[in-house]
């Protein structure tokens, strides 16, 4: 069982996703660094969102995670890869009032491990989180490799400043339409959940999507049946985008003895 689980509003883990976005970035250079995808893309863009919007993320469209998904090109080599993975340096910092550390503490071209171990006024916590690669379109599971080079075109860079962070960290992050589609044809819980929580918050910010994109990147998609479980997430999706606001409730009416 996970014991410990982050969003990116927290300072510590914002640090270390930006701490490895960023040493990729420099390693590897714009061409070839990777694009953050799945629950932790989810959680960017909703923050995006809701900031643009002049409103407060609301906690209860965040699901939790301790995975940093990163989805490289086909233009980065794996020996390339692997080499800036084995050299992500350790970051040591001060993050609202507490001390973090992070390291690497197993290395692999797959599922790298950091720890981060982080000391504040409640004590010290020792926690985990795996960095989960993929690289070129035969890590994309059930998609074509067309579907994998267009949406490293169509990525989207995210930028924003946390209060507890001096740096403003850039992430560069899976389109928003990809990353619907992607959870409508991977289909697990979490994913519907995520597609539960986007459209909330894209009906509530007022956000405009490319339907037609999406409703031609699930063709991508290999396998028949998936393709169909796919169309049928992803029509769950709209159906509950375009939801229309419940009426408020009427105050009710005393009576009049």
């Amino acid at each position: 069982m996970k014991q410990h689980l982050f969003t990116i509003a927290e300072g510590h883990f914002y640090a270390v996703v930006n701490h490895v976005v960023s040493h990729f970035r420099k390693r590897l250079g714009r061409m070839n660094e990777p694009m953050i995808v799945g629950g932790l893309a989810v959680q960017l863009h909703i923050m995006d969102m809701t900031i643009k919007a002049g409103l407060s993320p609301e906690c209860s469209h965040f699901r939790k995670t301790d995975d940093i998904d990163l989805d490289f090109p086909g233009s980065a080599s794996r020996g390339e890869v692997g080499g800036a993975i084995a050299k992500i340096p350790q970051l040591d910092a001060e993050i609202g009032g507490r001390l973090i550390n992070a390291e690497l503490v197993r290395n692999g071209d797959k599922k790298p491990v950091i720890d981060l171990f982080v000391v504040g006024p409640r004590g010290e916590t020792n926690q985990s989180m795996k960095l989960n690669i993929s690289i070129g379109p035969e890590d994309l599971y059930g998609f074509t490799g067309d579907f994998q080079a267009s949406r490293h075109q169509r990525k989207a860079s995210i930028s924003f400043s946390h209060v507890c962070v001096d740096e403003k960290a850039d992430f560069t992050v899976v389109g928003l339409e990809d990353l619907i589609v992607t959870k409508a044809a991977n289909g697990r819980a979490k994913d519907r959940q995520d597609l539960s929580s986007i459209a909330d918050v894209v009906r509530t910010t007022g956000r405009n999507l490319d339907r037609e994109l999406m409703n031609d990147s699930l063709n991508f998609v290999k396998e028949y049946n998936q393709r169909n479980a796919a169309r049928a997430n992803y029509h769950d999706f709209l159906r509950r985008l375009d939801r229309k606001p419940k009426p408020a409730s009427k105050p009710a009416r005393l009576k009049s003895r």
